[in-house]
């Protein structure tokens, strides 16, 4: 399997399920870096050891623990990256990088507004029934989801221009450009998308069990009954006794990677997106190589009907729209993340 890392959650479920072998690619070091010192710890450290850096975000004894079983077996890369960054462990690993500064935003907001104990109700409501009507009693949501066409239209306005812009969406939440317009050619709005991603979520997934993704956004942490399936001791225990060690980790071009060796399946995310139209082409083109006749390529999509599928058809691939963020039996929600208009998977035909 050939996986974009993105902190390694994914990559460590794959191998946990049975991947014979996952390679995880991603140009940025610091997510190489986190996914290898998430191998290395599953390794070489007790469960609760791992819990406390990896599920609370924080560990007392982090420095101890780095420098006596984990650096020794870091990349040299990774092992200068945390060297300088331990300090991510003290105050909330969460709150740290690009990512970390948004949440560290959403926790002043919830502080500065007085809505910091309701939040952390909302994120311990035992029934989604519960979780359902304290989202809606917030002032905001009800402004969304009752104000007139006409002031939505000017309040889109605004709050795209300020908050939800390309250079904000792009820097501060890894929207790039050619993403942030497809979203627009389906006459979708940056703040109607934001809030529908939202809405749907709260609706339909419950936070306290269910939407760890969501949980970590709003605490800045895990509890064990919601969080990545590499964080439950069954898990890790399957982890440690072997699995993890079908994992290598790659800072690298997506394409380089591919091109390493044959693959039975390959999941994009919404790496595809990103691309402009010739490197779609390089990319279809490298897939039908290495793709091997029966396997399979996943994606996701901002835009409810990616143009480049039609580029992956060209290319030997049979696609599939799994579903879409219109489809009425989704209810506005399609999988636990919701930022995304679709999803497919694509198999390579025989030759």
């Amino acid at each position: 399997v050939l996986t974009l890392t993105s902190g390694g959650c994914n990559t460590l479920h794959l191998a946990a399920h049975g991947a014979k072998h996952v390679a995880s690619v991603d140009l940025n070091p610091a997510q190489s870096a986190l996914c290898e010192l998430k191998v290395q710890a599953i390794k070489r450290l007790a469960y609760e050891d791992v819990w406390k850096m990896f599920g609370e975000g924080k560990h007392e004894r982090v420095a101890e623990l780095f420098e006596t079983k984990l650096a020794p077996w870091l990349s040299q890369g990774s092992l200068n990256f945390w060297s300088k960054k331990l300090h991510y462990f003290q105050d909330g690993l969460y709150y740290h990088g690009a990512m970390g500064k948004v949440l560290l935003g959403v926790y002043w907001f919830q502080i500065l507004f007085g809505y910091r104990k309701k939040f952390l109700k909302f994120c311990s409501a035992k029934t989604l029934e519960e979780q359902r009507s304290i989202w809606t009693s917030l002032w905001f949501v009800r402004i969304f989801l009752h104000m007139p066409a006409m002031v939505f239209a000017v309040m889109q306005y605004i709050l795209t221009a300020i908050f939800l812009n390309k250079a904000v969406c792009w820097l501060g939440l890894g929207v790039p450009p050619r993403q942030y317009n497809l979203i627009g050619s389906d006459g979708r709005g940056m703040c109607e998308y934001a809030g529908a991603t939202l809405h749907g979520t709260f609706m339909n997934t419950l936070v306290s069990k269910d939407n760890y993704f969501y949980r970590v956004c709003l605490t800045g942490s895990f509890t064990k009954d919601s969080c990545p399936e590499y964080l439950k001791e069954s898990c890790f225990k399957k982890l440690k006794d072997g699995l993890v060690d079908n994992i290598s980790v790659h800072t690298d071009y997506f394409g380089s990677v591919l091109n390493m060796r044959k693959y039975t399946k390959v999941i994009l995310m919404d790496h595809v997106d990103w691309l402009n139209d010739e490197l779609v082409e390089e990319l279809a083109t490298n897939l039908e190589r290495q793709v091997v006749p029966g396997g399979r390529i996943i994606w996701r999509s901002a835009s409810l009907n990616p143009p480049y599928t039609k580029v992956f058809e060209r290319h030997g691939f049979e696609a599939h729209c799994v579903h879409r963020i219109t489809d009425k039996d989704q209810n506005g929600c399609i999988d636990l993340v919701n930022m995304y208009a679709s999803f497919w998977y694509a198999d390579r035909k025989a030759k």
